[in-house]
């Protein structure tokens, strides 16, 4: 196939998957990619797995004053992005693709480019537009008042604008079931499921030896709750209390590679997923996958990644009981193991790699048969009442 990528997104899970898909696409596929002068490829580098980049000069970071900064921000994403998109939806009608796979875009969440194009698409949506949706995620009511009622306007507009772009895809692939559940209440437009994956050759557990840390993966924000994991720690005694080691993705934090992190996961105690409605969690699978048992808030996707009392625990968003379950698990390394072993076991069957992109060529390929026969029909020359019946079936087919 000759496929078109686009993707804006930035360092972390969303950004693994994409690079896994290309590296499985680019064995038997052409492709090419597309996306923002601002779009970086430090981490989960892309461009070993594509024939061409093609380059959109866009940023909405530019240096203003500080009061600024904001406006020029929301102006350039509903105004200028646009027409980015449009510029790169053109371009890549123009070469006649047989499908666009595209990913998130962090300036909007689903990107314009999927309104414009003509060529068929693909796409990936790992989750909704969350500050739109997410009682959690509400506006905080110590802001000004101004600052309220502008904060309340513009995620009108993005909870809008993320709508009308995802309802144009042809078809929507979604991370999880609690994903699937979210994406469909918000979209109104069927959403198929494709577990994300991991690489069991990578991350494996090559040492029996456990050192007295716990994983945590991610920035200390409110979504990811580093403060529950912090604040259920100081419940347990001195003598006992294990040490965090967090992973991120900002500049602040240094970035290991897979090798240096599935010995990290494998020396640890347990990792601790503590995430608010995470869709679905890479890190609880690549743990697993090291042999190292989760404990995680029971909610999200972690439903579907863990079992509880088998590969870990599920638990109430309760630093008490979080507290104890950790120190069982210290208490009792045999637990450790056995959910260890489990663990691994689940990974290999159900969170592979190799089961992600496989499903996700069968829906490209599914996309791109229907397109060859609308277009095979399309030029048969068919009469008055033919024609508009097809033109519906090709309606109903491009928008899901």
């Amino acid at each position: 196939m000759k496929i078109a990528v686009f993707h804006n997104l930035p360092a972390g899970g969303a950004k693994r998957a994409l690079y896994e898909e290309l590296k499985f696409l680019s064995k038997n596929n052409y492709i090419d990619l597309f996306q923002y002068s601002s779009t970086s490829e430090k981490i989960f580098n892309l461009k070993p797995f594509v024939e061409k980049i093609y380059h959109f000069k866009y940023s909405n970071k530019k240096t203003l004053l500080k009061p600024l900064r904001r406006f020029y921000k929301d102006f350039s994403d509903y105004f200028i992005l646009p027409k980015v998109n449009k510029k790169i939806a053109k371009l890549i009608d123009s070469k006649k693709y047989d499908v666009v796979l595209v990913h998130g875009d962090e300036f909007v969440q689903s990107s314009y480019l999927l309104r414009y194009l003509q060529t068929p698409s693909l796409y990936y949506c790992q989750e909704y537009l969350r500050i739109a949706y997410e009682k959690k995620l509400d506006i905080s009511k110590n802001l000004p008042l101004l600052n309220r009622l502008y904060e309340d306007l513009t995620r009108k507009i993005r909870k809008r604008i993320d709508y009308k772009n995802a309802i144009y895809a042809t078809k929507i692939l979604v991370n999880s079931k609690f994903s699937q559940k979210n994406i469909e209440s918000a979209y109104k437009k069927g959403a198929v499921i494709n577990y994300l994956g991991c690489d069991v050759n990578v991350f494996k557990n090559n040492n029996n030896k456990r050192t007295n840390y716990l994983v945590f993966v991610g920035d200390k924000n409110k979504v990811k709750s580093y403060k529950f994991l912090k604040d259920a720690l100081k419940l347990i005694n001195k003598q006992i209390r294990p040490k965090i080691l967090r992973i991120g993705f900002n500049n602040k934090h240094k970035i290991v590679s897979d090798n240096s992190l599935s010995r990290i996961y494998s020396e640890a105690l347990v990792t601790i997923c503590t995430a608010y409605n995470e869709p679905f969690g890479l890190s609880a699978i690549e743990s697993m996958a090291c042999k190292t048992p989760v404990i995680a808030v029971n909610e999200g996707g972690f439903k579907e990644t863990l079992v509880n009392n088998r590969t870990g625990y599920l638990i109430n968003r309760n630093k008490k009981e979080l507290a104890k379950k950790i120190v069982y698990l210290i208490k009792h390394p045999q637990i450790i193991n056995q959910f260890g072993k489990n663990g691994r076991e689940r990974v290999k069957n159900m969170f592979r790699w190799e089961k992600h992109c496989s499903l996700l060529v069968n829906e490209l390929v599914s996309i791109k048969k229907k397109n060859i026969l609308i277009s095979g029909l399309d030029s048969g020359g068919l009469g008055g009442a033919e024609s508009f019946s097809l033109q519906l079936s090709k309606s109903f087919i491009n928008k899901g």
